[in-house]
Parts: C-alpha cells; sequence; structure tokens
C-alpha cells in the first residue's frame, strides 16, 4: 500500500492517484515523497488523488506531468468514471483507491479517457470528459505551482484538506 500511495502522491494526494494518509500530506507538504526504490518511475497521467466524502478526488497535480501540461484536470475534481482508450466507462463509485489508480495507469503511449465532475453537488456539478496519454512520471516530481490565493479547490486552487 505504501508503494501504492507514493506512487499516487508522484501522480496527483498520490497513479493518477494521491497522498490520502496524513503522513503522506506531511511529506508533501515538506517537498519530498515517500516513494521507494521499487517504484521512482511508473506510467500514468502525473496526478494526485485522494478519498474524500467516498468520492476519488483529484489532490494535486505534477508540475511535469501530463495532466499539468495538458491543463484540463484541476485539483478538487471528482473522478467519476474511468475508460482505457475507447472502451466502456467503468464508474469509480464503490471502488477503493488503489483499484481507481490501477484504472488511471496503464503503458506509456496509451489513452485513459477521465469523466471528471467539477463543482457543486453531484446533481448541480459539471461533468468533463477528459482523454490522455500516459507517460513515464517520476514520483519524486514537485508538485505543479499553485495558483493564485483567489482561486478555489475544483478551479486550480490547492484541494481542501479531507
Amino acid at each position: 500500500m505504501r508503494i501504492l500511495s507514493a506512487a499516487i502522491c508522484g501522480l496527483a494526494a498520490w497513479g493518477l492517484a494521491g497522498c490520502a494518509t496524513p503522513a503522506h500530506q506531511a511529506t508533501a507538504r515538506r517537498g519530498s515523497h515517500p516513494a521507494t526504490a521499487q517504484e521512482k518511475v511508473f506510467s500514468g497521467i502525473g496526478a494526485v488523488l485522494r478519498v474524500q466524502n467516498g468520492e476519488v478526488v483529484v489532490a494535486s497535480l505534477l508540475q511535469d506531468g501530463v495532466a499539468a501540461k495538458d491543463g484540463r484536470l484541476k485539483p478538487g475534481d471528482i473522478v467519476e468514471a474511468v475508460a482505457e482508450g475507447s472502451g466502456p466507462w467503468n464508474l469509480t463509485m464503490g471502488k477503493s483507491l488503489p483499484q481507481v489508480i490501477q484504472m488511471v495507469r496503464g503503458a506509456s503511449g496509451t489513452t485513459v479517457r477521465l469523466r471528471l465532475g467539477r463543482g457543486g453537488d453531484a446533481r448541480s456539478r459539471q461533468t468533463l470528459d477528459v482523454e490522455l496519454e500516459r507517460a513515464a512520471v517520476d514520483a519524486h516530481a514537485a508538485p505543479a505551482a499553485a495558483p493564485s490565493d483567489g482561486e478555489k479547490p475544483g478551479q486550480g486552487g490547492n484541494p481542501s484538506a479531507p
């Protein structure tokens, strides 16, 4: 679990997936990630995920990751479903964080689609489909630069504490 969590932190609260534990969050704030020697580089989108209120949420993005370079994925976005290439959508509801991370990761050069919810509650949030090509991710990469203080989580700001 530690390897998986660290790798996610390299992606966005750690695969696409996140710094979900307080220890990982504290380590990330200090500027280092607790990745192990077994998994310093993997293939994904460079997003850190966490579970918040039973939903998988984008916690942060890695500075040089695919998701940060693309610009559409934002901290605070809810990952509602994931699809491999042009395949069918797989809902994330009821799945564990490691299961969702496994859905997001894949071989470099392959495509993953994410169905995101942004802003508001489940009934009023905007839905956005994002297609990204996976690439190598360095689990020790720095988080993407934080936006101005005026931005809100889910609109480019730092994610809210769980």
